[in-house]
Order: C-alpha cells, then structure tokens, then sequence
C-alpha cells in the first residue's frame, strides 16, 4: 500500500519545496525518497509576518491577518516579509532596513498598518513576474533614466542613486510584428503599487508599426519634462529606499490594476490569474536608490549622501 499524506505548501523555489504536514491518509508514518506530490486546491500564497506581542494582542493580530487573505503569521527562523510589533498600546511595523511609519496606537490603527502590509505582498508578487513569458525580450526595448535641461539621459536598469529633485523617464518600444500593450507600475519606497498607464490605457497602451512607442515623462507636445519622485508622507526619513518601475508588455489587452492591491482582494481559489488569462507577457523591473532629501545627485552630493544615508 503506499503511503498518503495531506500537506500544505507553504513555499515554492525553483525545484523544490516548503510543506507542513496536515496529516496521514493510510496509516504510514514515513515517506520514500521517491514520494511525488499532487495539487489538490490552489490558493493565493500569504505572506510570513513577524509579530512580536502579547498573546491577547497577536490573536488579534492573527485575526486581521485573515481578512486580508494573503498574510499569516511567520513561523520561527522563517524569512519574514517584515515585522509588526506591539508594546502596550502602540505598534509599528519595520522591514530590514527600518521603520515603514511611525509608531501607531494598538488596536485603533491596526486595520491600516495591517493594509500595508498587504501593500507589502502586492508588490513582492508584482517583483516575482520577471522575465519573458511568452514575450520576448528581444520583442521590446525598455530603458528608463532621468530628464535634465530638458534632455533625457538614460540610466542602467539598477544601481543608481536620486534626490527628491529629479525627474525620471521611462520609454517601451516595440520591435514585434505583432500588436503589443504596455502597462508602467511604481513600487514607491514604501512598497505601494500604482499603474501610472491607467489614464492613458486601462487594457494597455496599444504598441503596433504605426505607433511603436511609449514614453512616460514626455508632454503631449514631445518636450521630455519627466515624472515627479515624492516620498510618502508617513514613511520615516532615516534610511533612502528602494523605488521601482515595472514594465509589464502582453500579448493581449488585458486590465491589471488588480496588481495595485493583490494584497487586499483576500484569498483566491484557482491558478495565478495573469497566468490564465494572458497569451503572453514580459516583466521588466527598473530600479533606483531614493534618498529622502531635495538635492542634485552630482558626484560630490552622491558621496556627501552615500556618508550619511549608508543603505542597509
């Protein structure tokens, strides 16, 4: 007889995987190292959260995790998504590299806090679509970079490091014979997703040989001018953070502002919708260092910044 069991996924890599046990079918206590595993019911993955609290305090934690959908509380040593901590009557939520707001009053503001977290998981999920799904790179040119004096200069896809102060670009062309859609999300500092081709296109901005271009930061009169960098109101200035623009490029017209709030939609059965319901699509992430600070990054503030603001 062989042996059954029922376990929950709880990870995926590449090759392998991360379960619990639920429990045993047959009555065996032992796997084979040949044992091969069979979905039964696909769900929404949710997020490991570190909560540091009372135990009165983390079941209510726990129960405004399960409203979202898509958080759970982290298991020991487990690689977490960030941390909520409650002391008294207050409670913050951190990540690795700091504070993701000030302290908040417990349990008044848990909802919101617990929202952003969420906010968290949409964009880790948005980040996890990169690369070619049916859509090859070599179908579309992506590039992104700053506008100064009116010129735009194009940057590399990571590493660089901006003030407040400047303005950046984003331009997809289309190399295809066939029809494309192009779709620009922001992932701000503090992890919030927003489609910024919403207004221009909801199913996409079209891409085809008589208009193969799209560039973010250019006026309708083709003088670049560049998108505004702002730094979210309630996220302390302490550490410069990562900001992002996510280039999404299908096959299809397709809606995809339901990536802005994955996070909050709360469970769903079946497989990844935009594995199901797209012919094709590519993922390009654009990314860059933003300090919280209203300056010029030439080479002297660069150094003078890099000293103060060392990035965790």
């Amino acid at each position: 007889m062989k042996t059954l069991i029922l376990a929950a996924v709880l990870s995926l890599a590449t090759t392998s995987a991360f379960a619990t046990l639920r429990r045993w079918i047959n009555g065996h206590t032992q796997l084979c190292n040949a044992s091969l595993a069979v979905p039964l019911e696909r769900q929404v993955v949710k997020w490991p959260v570190s909560v540091v609290a009372s135990q009165d305090a983390q079941d209510r934690v726990e129960s405004a995790f399960a409203t979202t959908g898509v958080l759970r509380v982290a298991y020991p040593e487990e690689p977490a998504l960030a941390t909520l901590t409650v002391t008294r009557h207050a409670v913050t939520i951190e990540d690795r590299i700091g504070l993701l707001c000030a302290p908040s009053c417990f349990p008044d503001d848990l909802e919101r806090l617990v929202r952003a977290l969420a906010d968290l998981g949409a964009a880790r999920r948005v980040r996890e679509l990169e690369g070619e799904h049916g859509v090859s790179a070599g179908e579309v040119d992506v590039e992104w970079g700053v506008v100064e004096a009116g010129h735009m200069q194009r940057k590399p896809d990571r590493g660089c490091m901006l003030g407040l102060r400047a303005r950046v670009y984003v331009k997809v062309v289309s190399r295809a014979q066939r029809p494309l859609f192009a779709h620009v999300f922001n992932i701000d500092p503090r992890g919030t997703v927003k489609l910024l081709t919403q207004n221009l296109a909801a199913a996409g901005v079209p891409l085809h040989q008589e208009r193969s271009e799209l560039v973010l930061g250019r006026s309708d009169h083709g003088t670049p001018e560049g998108l505004t960098l702002e730094w979210p109101v309630d996220l302390p200035r302490e550490h410069p953070r990562i900001e992002e623009l996510v280039v999404i490029v299908t096959a299809m017209p397709a809606s995809l502002r339901w990536l802005e709030h994955q996070g909050q939609l709360g469970a769903r059965d079946g497989p990844d919708p935009i594995m199901t319901v797209l012919d094709g699509f590519l993922v390009r992430r654009l990314s860059w260092v933003l300090v919280p600070q209203d300056v010029a990054m030439d080479e002297g503030a660069f150094a003078a910044i890099s000293s103060l603001f060392p990035v965790a």
